[in-house]
Parts: structure tokens; sequence; C-alpha cells
């Protein structure tokens, strides 16, 4: 007899989603930024200074679209907020 869980399969994976997509974002927030100092050759202020900015207009972003999003399904906001975590970012084209 199969035992059945209590949390259910969808829960599980959404907790594997979220996991694996906290991961990537762990490894943008601090590892692209140590890249960034030998490989673009930038001063340790220009990646810190980048690193708040990008907190700012994260919260810049966030706060406002917080409230509308709250009543809404969460499942389409999800599947597109997850493709624009990853793409890069005014930062990518001010290289260039």
């Amino acid at each position: 007899m199969r035992r059945q869980s209590g949390l259910g399969e969808d829960f599980r994976r959404l907790w594997a989603g979220y996991a694996v997509s906290a991961a990537g974002s762990a490894v943008g927030s601090g590892a692209l930024p140590l890249i960034a100092l030998p490989t673009l050759h930038a001063s340790t202020f220009r990646v810190s200074l980048l690193a708040g900015l990008s907190a700012v207009a994260s919260a810049a972003i966030a706060l406002p679209l917080g409230v509308r999003i709250e009543y809404r399904r969460k499942r389409p906001v999800m599947m597109t907020a997850e493709p624009t975590a990853v793409t890069p970012g005014p930062e990518a084209a001010a290289r260039d």
C-alpha cells in the first residue's frame, strides 16, 4: 500500500521550483559580482554600488506591484516573473 503524503504532489513541485529559483538567485547576487571584479576590471566600489542600486531598483519596482499582484492568480505571475529574473538587466547593456 502506498503511503499518502500530507502535503501533496503540487506542493512538492512548487517547493522544488522555489528551491531551484532561490539557489539561482543566490548565485546571481553573490557570485556574479565577484566574477565581475577580475573579468571587467571593475573597482570594488563600482561593484558594490551596482549591488546597492539593484536592491533599490528592486524595491522601487516590487513595492507598487505587490499590491496589484496580491489579488491576481499567482501561477501566471510566477511563470512570467521567473524568466525575467534571469535575463540580463541594464547593467549588461551598459557594459557594451
